[in-house]
């Protein structure tokens, strides 16, 4: 999803800068861009999550 909408946001600034020749690039540089960063945004989430777990499973026991 990030990947989607970092690709959109590069679209409307290739829009706003009319270089229709560097389309291909700067949107597929911006969906590159927006998978990195969801990737490394979703680890951390997973990472968070499962250190909130233990420490809820450590406080039962």
């Amino acid at each position: 999803m990030t990947s989607l909408i970092v690709a959109m946001i590069a679209l409307a600034v290739n829009h706003i800068s009319e270089r229709h020749q560097r389309r291909r690039i700067v949107v597929t540089g911006g969906a590159i861009l927006g998978f990195a960063l969801g990737c490394a945004f979703q680890g951390i989430k997973d990472q968070k999550d499962t250190r909130y777990e233990e420490e809820s499973f450590n406080e039962n026991e």
